[in-house]
């Protein structure tokens, strides 16, 4: 997996579109506190080598300093919702798929 980097002086706007990337190449699995190096695919082999998982963490970690931990968390979340095609529906409180119906 070639994953994108976050880049070395990033702004605040620049990090959330970064998360949101990773979010997408990653996919549905993607969980904010899991260490990169835990990802595997279904055969149970790692998704990153050592060097892949080390660098996505250090760039998680400094999107995670840049926006703090509510908004990187929020990000990541609604990230994850748009990547399995749901949203979150406050009055019902439920998640809804983009197309309609309910998850």
């Amino acid at each position: 997996m070639n994953l994108s980097r976050l880049h070395s002086c990033p702004s605040r706007r620049h990090a959330r579109r970064w998360l949101r990337a990773i979010v997408f190449q990653i996919g549905p699995g993607f969980h904010f506190d899991t260490a990169a190096a835990d990802y595997v695919d279904q055969a149970g082999e790692p998704t990153l080598n050592r060097r892949q998982a080390r660098l996505l963490n250090y760039d998680l970690g400094r999107a995670a300093a840049l926006l703090g931990d509510e908004e990187y968390e929020a990000v990541c979340l609604i990230a994850g919702w748009q990547a399995l095609g749901v949203r979150f529906e406050r009055h019902s409180a439920q998640l809804i798929h983009i197309t309609g119906g309910s998850s």
